[in-house]
């Protein structure tokens, strides 16, 4: 006779697919038939809920396949099945799930689409942090601008794409049809501003400033790093950079320093 673990495994097994379901239909009451049909039940009630999971993280995915959503996403769950008490992570691997399918079954720029979105449900869970005002930054004595050390949000990332995913995303969140679309390398940050997620891409300096801010790197290398990018003089790259940096403060993007900002020892 088993015991009441091993009948939890088997049922468990049984039910997220992992085995066939003869193991436990001995052990329910009603015929071979009725059993399989009671075991079922609960299949199809697990199966859809991890859907319904995967749907609420990637719904312009969603969008985009269309009436294929759910076939695809039941290969996910049988090749990537829930390890984890939350199913919040539930769905992390499905950008690396949908890239290794290739092309044949579903536009090239999917893969992308996929990252961008998990990346806006990991900003929406990501740690608070107590955002820069301007009049903090105002505060900062223009002197101390070059040394100044500037640290970003938790919940602000970067991807680097090669597609538009944002424009893609933009297109199924207006219901418009999502015309030709060519490779274009990309890169979006994503960010939360209180309890609103945001993304938005940007061009090759201001990625790099991001990069910089990101190593804590000084306001004046951050600069530097605009110019080589831009190919620009020092000066005007100093002027956007100061400008990106407030829109980036408006933005949330970067952490409050209190009354001592975080300064780069003097040379």
């Amino acid at each position: 006779m088993s015991t009441l673990r091993d009948l939890q495994t088997i049922f468990a097994r049984a039910v997220t697919g992992a085995t066939a379901t003869d193991a436990l239909e001995e052990h329910v009451a009603g015929t071979r038939e009725r059993a399989h049909q009671r075991i079922e039940v609960y299949a199809e009630a697990y199966s859809s809920r991890l859907l319904e999971v995967l749907r609420e993280d990637y719904p312009r995915v969603a969008k985009a396949l269309g009436e294929r959503f759910p076939a695809i996403m039941r290969e996910y769950v049988r090749e990537h099945p829930s390890k984890n008490p939350s199913l919040r992570h539930f769905g992390r691997h499905v950008p690396r799930f949908l890239a290794a399918r290739g092309h044949a079954d579903f536009p090239p720029w999917l893969s992308d689409l996929a990252q961008l979105e998990w990346a806006r449900v990991e900003a929406f869970d990501a740690a608070d942090r107590a955002p820069m005002t301007l009049e903090e930054l105002h505060a900062v004595p223009g002197d101390d601008w070059p040394r100044l050390r500037l640290e970003l949000v938790p919940s602000v990332r970067t991807l680097v794409l090669s597609w538009p995913a944002d424009e893609v995303w933009t297109a199924l969140e207006d219901n418009a049809e999502v015309g030709r679309t060519d490779p274009r390398k990309t890169v979006v940050a994503v960010w939360r501003n209180g309890f609103v997620v945001r993304h938005r891409a940007c061009d090759a300096a201001e990625a790099r400033a991001i990069a910089g801010m990101a190593l804590q790197a000084p306001f004046a290398e951050i600069c530097e790093a605009m110019v080589e990018s831009d190919d620009a003089d020092v000066g005007s790259a100093a002027l956007r950079a100061v400008r990106l940096l407030r829109q980036w403060v408006v933005d949330g993007w970067i952490a409050s320093q209190g009354t001592a900002p975080m300064l780069s020892p003097t040379p």
